[in-house]
Formats: structure tokens, sequence, C-alpha cells
């Protein structure tokens, strides 16, 4: 099992911090697309050279991997199962209107519940995927970045450090994920580490 990964969530895009974005393919903006810039040149001065990088199939994932990828030269490796949770009914509403339309998921987002997704994706069917995708970016025993969005690394991060609550991922923001002394530690990636 791999004892380092980073874990990147995806650069801005137009909906995000207003609207659920799970399975809509947007691309970064030219906000994001700096924003992007910025943490590969963050991570490139903390990982390994040579650090492998897996990405989510979604654009806004990509297009952020892309620059890491560049700065530590490395190809992109794909991995399905690191897509964002398909929000269902959630898709493209803003807060307001989740709120308003889905009165029963917006209190379990409140209450920091798990959550499924109204018409679309269930929390075990959520746990079970990036348990698998997990299993096998650790399973290579080599150190990694994965790149995703905030409801796979939130995933991921539950599983790993139960109680560690990673509401506050902002996009293209990163976090060292490390296996010492037998347990997981979460830290995050600052400008100039």
């Amino acid at each position: 099992m791999t004892a380092d990964a980073w874990l990147v969530r995806h650069a801005s895009t137009a909906w995000t911090g207003s609207r659920w974005l799970g399975n809509r393919d947007l691309p970064l903006t030219g906000a994001g697309r700096a924003e992007a810039v910025a943490v590969a040149n963050r991570l490139a001065a903390a990982v390994p050279p040579g650090t492998g990088i897996v990405s989510s199939p979604a654009r806004r994932a990509i297009e952020t991997a892309a620059p890491i990828a560049e700065r530590l030269r490395v190809r992109v490796r794909i991995d399905r199962d690191l897509r964002e949770v398909d929000v269902g009914r959630a898709e493209g509403l803003t807060w307001d209107e989740v709120r308003r339309d889905l009165p029963d998921l917006a209190a379990a987002l409140i209450e920091a519940r798990p959550v499924d997704w109204p018409g679309g994706e269930s929390a075990a069917a959520l746990r079970y995927r990036v348990g698998e995708a997990w299993a096998r970016i650790t399973g290579r025993d080599e150190p990694v970045v994965v790149v995703g969005h905030a409801g796979v690394i939130a995933g991921i991060i539950a599983g790993l450090v139960p109680g560690n609550d990673p509401t506050w991922l902002g996009p293209a923001s990163a976090v060292r994920v490390r296996h010492a002394s037998g347990a997981w530690q979460v830290d995050p990636v600052e400008p100039g580490s």
C-alpha cells in the first residue's frame, strides 16, 4: 500500500459555489485554469519526482490534472470510479432551489448525514465505488496525486480518518494523505509548501 497520496479537488467551473454539479461535464473557467496552474506549482514543490497522477474522467478534473502532469512530467491515468457523485434531481440547482424543491435532501446535507440523492446515487453506492478506486490506486505501492471532486475526496477522507469533515476543501485545493504509525493523517498542502 502506498504511504503517500495527494488529493486535489478540481479547479473552478462556472457552477462552482453556486449550483450542484455532478455528472454535467463543464470545463474550467479562466480563473479555474489559473487555479489549476497554481495547485500544480504547489504540488511540484511537495511531491517526489515521477509521482503518478490519477484523475476522474470529468473534463474539469482532467483540465486540473493536466498542468500537474506537465510539471511532474508524467501522464494522467483515468479512473472512472473517481467521477463525482450523481446528484440526480439536484443537478444544476442552487442551494435555495434544493431547500425549496428537495427539503429532505437539504436537511440531510445540513445535518451531514449520508445522502441518497433523489434520482441519483445512493450513499452506499458512492462509498463502495470510491472504496474500490482507493484500493486500486493505493495498491500500486507508489506515491500518487488523485484529482477528483468534493464528494469523492470527502468519501476517501471519511473512510480513512473517521470524523474528519473535509467540507473546507475548496476548488483546486490539495491535501496530503499519508499512512504513518498505523494510521492515516490528512494535512493541507499550503502555498509555498
